[in-house]
């Protein structure tokens, strides 16, 4: 029995992907994949779900952010623009403590 945090494997496979599945997935879309490989970079993980994906930062914890992306977005440029907002502003990448 799945546990409520494990809830959004049901909708998609949940099997993370590579740099070359989400280049194939997005082919059409050039300004969303290069964001979601550029996080795969960062060390966030994209995982399938449905008919897009999921992004997780790399706190893998519950209290982690995660972000929907649709696999076929209405809008390559707005959706690339979001998920880059969406990538600075998240707090718990290595690279963002103080010193």
């Amino acid at each position: 029995m799945l546990q409520s945090h494990d809830r959004w494997l049901i909708m998609g496979d949940g099997k993370e992907l590579d740099a070359a599945a989400l280049r194939k997935m997005y082919k059409g879309y050039p300004e969303t994949a290069k964001v979601l490989l550029a996080a795969l970079d960062r060390g966030w993980r994209v995982c399938k779900l449905g008919h897009g994906v999921k992004m997780f930062c790399p706190l893998a914890t519950r209290d982690g952010c995660m972000r929907s992306v649709a696999g076929t977005p209405r809008s390559d440029g707005n959706e690339g623009k979001r998920l880059r907002r969406f990538l600075e502003s998240c707090v718990h990448e290595p690279d963002s403590g103080t010193d």
